[in-house]
């Protein structure tokens, strides 16, 4: 959010004063100044931060993934406080196979939005026992095409089998029949925010290198187990620290492929 200063528009006029951008939409908003709530220090200075915050926590709340069985409490993670999500679910995984809480297993910072797409957001979380970060990706079923839901079980179903250092690592997928949880280890950004964040946009060679290597063993064991990528691509190989010589890790097998094995001569 971003406030803005009209303390010299025309009298009279009704200029916004803060936006709130997200991924598909703009919100220009302006104080109501007929509302009770008119606060006559922030129509004077022109800054609508306090504004602006109540805004955006609104919105934010608007966007979560809440259910009729959901609930929210605030907990504290890594010395600051979050809103945690707390959602009693189904989990289809190979070792849980009863209904259990997932707060009492993972906390879900809903004020740690790590990314977001068509079909779902990415927020960061914890385990409880071991606290171990984690990134959880909740899918909002009713915007899910069945098409798209496939891509999803296919990703889970091949990434349950994979172990190796340069493939993200799925620890279980959780159901509801609204939405959809998949939670897997954090990480810290992708390759195109390294590129685009460096001199120029473009790596040294020496850092390209070091990652096209780590690419190709992480594909090698890809195609050991007959599974090709089909979706390799800068944003889908993530970086696991922000270090100059991170060690990456392949994601996204929605359109990976089962293929025989002679398919690879």
């Amino acid at each position: 959010t971003q406030p803005r200063d009209f303390s010299n528009m025309v009298q009279g006029s009704n200029p916004h004063c803060f936006e709130i951008i997200t991924d598909t939409m703009v919100y220009f908003v302006g104080e109501n100044n007929g509302s009770s709530h008119h606060s006559p220090v922030l129509a004077a200075t022109g800054v609508g931060l306090d504004v602006a915050q109540s805004w955006e926590k609104a919105i934010r709340q608007a966007l979560m993934p809440v259910t009729p069985e959901t609930s929210t409490c605030i907990t504290t993670g890594q010395g600051k406080d979050h809103k945690e999500l707390c959602v009693n679910i189904s989990v289809s995984n190979c070792q849980i196979q009863e209904n259990v809480d997932i707060s009492s297993v993972y906390q879900i910072f809903a004020d740690e939005v790590l990314g977001s797409g068509q079909f779902g957001i990415v927020y960061g979380g914890k385990h409880r026992k071991t606290g171990r970060d984690v990134a959880i990706k909740v899918i909002d079923k009713m915007r899910f095409p069945t098409k798209q839901e496939s891509q999803l079980r296919n990703e889970v179903a091949i990434l349950q089998n994979l172990h190796h250092p340069g493939i993200v690592n799925l620890e279980c997928m959780f159901e509801t029949p609204e939405r959809v949880f998949v939670v897997m280890e954090k990480l810290h950004g992708d390759m195109l925010e390294m590129i685009l964040s460096s001199e120029k946009s473009r790596l040294p060679e020496r850092i390209t290198k070091f990652m096209v290597t780590q690419i190709l063993v992480a594909l090698r064991n890809l195609h050991f187990k007959n599974i090709v990528h089909c979706d390799l691509k800068p944003e889908n190989v993530l970086l696991a620290s922000a270090e100059p010589f991170p060690q990456v890790k392949l994601c996204d097998f929605g359109f990976a492929r089962i293929i025989g094995e002679k398919s690879f001569r």
